[in-house]
């Protein structure tokens, strides 16, 4: 861990990366959320490969839509999208950091 040239973590056997991501990895996909939020479109990437997503806010009564293409370091890449519902600004942006983290996990 205290060697500068390696990106090391420390874990433990009882770490879950499948639910949570490692914390070091939090204010990454935040900024990722604002971008996204902000100008419809954020892509994050890691080590171990690579995320884009693309954001269609509601508008008036039709839903929006939330793309997001996985590009992992071993080449098996996959997307998928799903239907935004939430206006409600606090929320909406819960559910994206959620989705964002998601797809990060899937590459972990």
């Amino acid at each position: 861990l205290a060697d500068s040239r390696v990106e090391a973590q420390p874990a433990s056997p009882d770490d879950n990366h499948r639910q949570q991501p490692p914390a070091w990895l939090a204010p990454v996909i935040e900024d990722a959320t604002t971008t996204l939020l902000d100008t419809g479109a954020a892509t994050l990437r890691t080590w171990r490969g690579t995320v884009s997503a693309q954001l269609e806010l509601p508008r008036g009564r039709t839903d929006g839509n939330l793309h997001m293409q996985r590009r992992p370091a071993n080449g098996f890449a996959g997307s998928g999208w799903q239907r935004i519902a939430e206006r409600d600004p606090d929320r909406l942006r819960n559910n994206v950091t959620i989705a964002l983290t998601q797809a990060v996990i899937e590459l972990l």
